[in-house]
């Protein structure tokens, strides 16, 4: 729980936010994975207990969203039982330069601020 950018409220706000793959094909759709986004000062010191109290694993360590994100679509895969081609994620993936694959064709949205002009 911390403030931060809530989707669901087009605001910061204090809430808890996951990160979520999700899947979609002519026969269904679905959520596939997910994982809870820890802000990065709970991994601080002053928030030992807290972490602990809330049952967050010891070993885990800080991670963007985009990171996440980059994380579960490599489980997916690795996986290799959801068949499919290609990627859309919306502009918090489009403009980290980390979320990109070069293997995969993708679909980003990217926020006006990092629009580019000639």
């Amino acid at each position: 729980m911390a403030a931060q950018y809530c989707g669901s409220v087009g605001k910061v706000a204090n809430g808890q936010v996951g990160v979520y793959l999700g899947y979609a094909s002519r026969k269904g759709y679905s959520l596939v994975d997910g994982q809870l986004f820890v802000p990065e000062n709970w991994f601080d010191e002053g928030h030992t207990q807290r972490r602990e109290a809330c049952g967050i694993p010891e070993d885990l360590l800080y991670k963007t969203k985009p990171e996440i994100g980059l994380e579960l679509l490599k489980r997916a895969v690795k996986r290799d039982n959801l068949p499919f081609s290609w990627l859309a994620a919306d502009a918090l993936y489009g403009d980290s330069p980390r979320f990109g694959m070069e293997w995969l064709p993708w679909i980003n949205a990217i926020s006006r601020l990092s629009r580019k002009t000639p």
